[in-house]
């Protein structure tokens, strides 16, 4: 072989190497999508991906328990739905009663059905989602009202952040619903209205009429409390989504995402070079000089 075919050799295998490097680089950056895919590409782009990739998880996760709590309120806010019709229910059996025309048989078969209604609203203010007793506060792991209508919750709020230092409540107020706390006693109501029904005692009946109008009242109030609340964390929800998608998009520009084109003419170019020297080599090797060797 001539001197200048064997350096015209080694340069060629050199070229063909470096060729195949960037066609490697080219071909792993056009698979990816993207064109700085590890530190070495673009030390601070990468960093800054890297940064915009924990602002998107974060995001996604407040996106997941905003949407939660939504459902979780959902729950909460058709039990409510529920009582109050139960409440009306019993306001219109309480005012039957009051009636001077029905006797103490009748006031009785009435009692019953009060009774009635109060063991359901007892199941209503028990009502679970998918995260525990909805209307427990934080103890979401036990029933928040026992068979005598006495709450063992309590009345913390589950708070999601919002924005910077501002946070919004994801969980509906059994104490305020049921409770003393909203100002009446609705179990009790319930059970003084029962108890003059069926012990005939018009004045507690009449007098029963007010407190569950009133009952009925605080938990329409805190049926509304809900359906805001439901509003206020699917609008959090979406503003999170809107930003996501710029923090993602940016998060492109940063590793040159956004640039398919380019990546896929950079990727033509360098099958190009590393043919192109391939055939180079493949001449040079059929070479009279070389095939002597």
């Amino acid at each position: 072989m001539r001197v200048t075919d064997n350096a015209r050799l080694l340069s060629l295998m050199r070229q063909n190497a470096a060729n195949a490097e960037r066609l490697s680089n080219a071909s792993r950056r056009a698979a990816a999508g993207a064109k700085v895919i590890a530190p070495s590409d673009d030390p601070v782009a990468y960093a800054t991906y890297v940064r915009r990739g924990a602002s998107l998880a974060s995001m996604s996760a407040r996106v997941r328990t905003a949407r939660a709590g939504a459902d979780e309120l959902g729950v909460a806010e058709r039990a409510l739905d529920s009582a109050t019709e139960l409440l009306s229910e019993a306001k219109a059996l309480a005012l039957q009663g009051s009636s001077e025309s029905l006797n103490a048989s009748d006031r009785e078969v009435l009692a019953q059905r009060v009774s009635g209604l109060r063991s359901s609203l007892l199941e209503l203010a028990n009502a679970r989602g998918v995260g525990g007793y909805v209307f427990a506060g934080t103890r979401t792991g036990a029933p928040p009202f026992d068979a005598a209508g006495a709450f063992t919750g309590n009345d913390n709020a589950v708070r999601i952040p919002v924005s910077e230092g501002v946070s919004t409540r994801m969980n509906a107020s059994g104490a305020k619903a049921f409770t003393a706390a909203g100002g009446v006693d609705v179990f009790a109501a319930l059970d003084a209205l029962a108890g003059a029904l069926s012990s005939n005692d018009l004045a507690g009946i009449r007098a029963g009429i007010g407190a569950v109008q009133a009952s009925h009242e605080q938990v329409v109030a805190v049926q509304v409390d809900a359906g805001l609340g439901i509003e206020r964390l699917r609008s959090v929800a979406d503003v999170i989504d809107e930003a996501a998608v710029s923090v993602a998009l940016s998060r492109s520009r940063d590793v040159g995402a956004d640039e398919l084109a380019q990546l896929a003419t950079e990727l033509s170019a360098a099958s190009t070079s590393y043919t192109q020297s391939l055939e180079v080599t493949r001449r040079l090797l059929s070479l009279p000089s070389l095939a002597r060797l």
